[in-house]
């Protein structure tokens, strides 16, 4: 019985809903008049007004439950498949190297490049089941480790399926890191550990307040309003000291960035911000050691 009311459709309770709502109303307005004319008709009132009370309660727990068990399930299967894919090509490409099959550079990049395009898209549907917009993903990686913020260029490795065809047209090229304002307010030492993401509901209005304050928002790419509106960025790094014999804290290796966006303003309100962040972050970190054990293998193949 339990099984059957949760697959009840959610245009069903919504409709019931309503319904229910308008006979309340219409009930309560009838009992009223009537109430003047008959004093005995207030218990009836009463009656039918409790129940369609309770039938309206019964409708909204469990619309809201549905959403509850379709978020639930979009969830957990995605994640699960994330945690999957990520331990086959980690340890595929670890057993390839030790019985010496070690791919070629252009194999190897392709096969990252898939792997990688399938955890983008499991991260789309995470968050497009909460915020019920279309979302976008991608990962921009460090071409070369540099010693000032002006010489560090990025390029984009891969993007989820669901992007649109004309995204990263314009990125032929290599794009410089200190000409986008996202990129450059995470990697700003100025800004200590507070910026270690970019969050942005509605960047139009970002640029207007930047504006205001003789700033703007960089982008590298000129047309970058018609792509998306709302945006969120955060570093795919580890602590430096994690890596290397460094007592330095607080101090992160930086290797790439996670990059999720939207046409619509409404995708990333800011009252979820800490919600989404960590949604994002969580899958950064597990794209983090899988982007380090290629470039490590990338090295090999190139010192060969």
């Amino acid at each position: 019985m339990k099984e059957k009311l949760n697959n009840i459709p959610l245009w069903f309770i919504n409709i019931t809903s309503v319904i229910s709502g308008i006979i309340t109303i219409i009930t309560s307005v009838i009992n009223f008049i009537e109430l003047y004319n008959n004093k005995n008709s207030f218990v009836w009132f009463f009656v039918i007004a409790v129940i369609s009370f309770f039938i309206v309660l019964i409708c909204q727990m469990r619309k809201y439950q549905k959403l509850y068990l379709d978020g639930l399930k979009v969830t957990s299967f995605n994640y699960h498949k994330l945690a999957h894919d990520s331990r086959d090509i980690y340890f595929d490409v670890m057993k390839d190297h030790k019985q010496n099959n070690d791919p070629d550079t252009k194999t190897l990049t392709n096969l990252y490049r898939v792997y990688l395009t399938s955890i983008l898209n499991y991260l789309c549907n995470v968050l497009e089941t909460y915020c019920n917009q279309k979302v976008s993903c991608c990962v921009k990686i460090v071409t070369e480790p540099k010693d000032h913020v002006e010489d560090i260029y990025l390029r984009t490795f891969c993007r989820s399926n669901n992007s649109e065809t004309t995204r990263g047209k314009y990125e032929t090229d290599l794009i410089k890191l200190c000409e986008n304002t996202d990129f450059l307010e995470i990697v700003n030492p100025l800004n200590g550990l507070s910026m270690n993401c970019f969050y942005q509901q509605n960047l139009l209005e970002y640029d207007k307040k930047l504006r205001k304050e003789g700033k703007y928002y960089k982008n590298s790419n000129p047309n970058w309003q018609n792509d998306y509106i709302g945006t969120i960025v955060v570093p795919i790094q580890i602590e430096q000291n994690k890596l290397y014999d460094s007592k330095l804290k607080n101090v992160y290796h930086v290797i790439g960035f996670l990059c999720v966006d939207s046409k619509s303003d409404s995708a990333f309100l800011d009252r979820q911000a800490k919600f989404y962040i960590d949604i994002v972050k969580s899958f950064a970190d597990i794209i983090f050691m899988l982007l380090s054990q290629y470039q490590h293998y990338l090295k090999k193949n190139n010192t060969q």
